[in-house]
């Protein structure tokens, strides 16, 4: 038994998913009535339509998508041990303090210094 080219067609249309009911009816009350080769054709055409609409707004929801990195983490992630040389195993220069002669620390960290208020008695 075989059914009408017409009616097969309009059964096609007819079982497409319900996110398609705008395009079904539009196919439904077009005056002319499509073969079956003719309907999959539309029915690829829409189908290939759709895929490029939905990957472009995925497109747009990425572009508008802020993304922070890990390096800002990093950044700050070991701020609470101190200040840390790089190097541990560089030895600081020995020497006095140009200014008072002492040693143990140099000209700027002097509390001798002229313009230095706070070490003076």
């Amino acid at each position: 038994m075989s059914l009408p080219e017409k009616f097969a067609a309009g059964v096609l249309i007819e079982k497409l998913p319900d996110s398609w009911s705008d395009y079904k009816s539009n196919l439904k009350h077009k005056q002319k009535k499509f073969t079956i080769e003719e309907i999959v054709t539309h029915i690829l055409i829409e189908d290939s339509n759709r895929k490029e609409s939905a990957k472009a707004r995925m497109t747009a929801l990425k572009a508008n998508l802020v993304q922070s990195s890990n390096n800002n983490r990093k950044r700050y992630e070991n701020k609470s041990q101190g200040c840390k040389p790089k190097n541990p195993n560089l030895k600081r220069k020995k020497g006095s303090c140009f200014v008072c002669g002492k040693s143990g620390h140099h000209a700027s960290q002097c509390k001798y210094r002229a313009g230095n208020d706070k070490g003076k008695t």
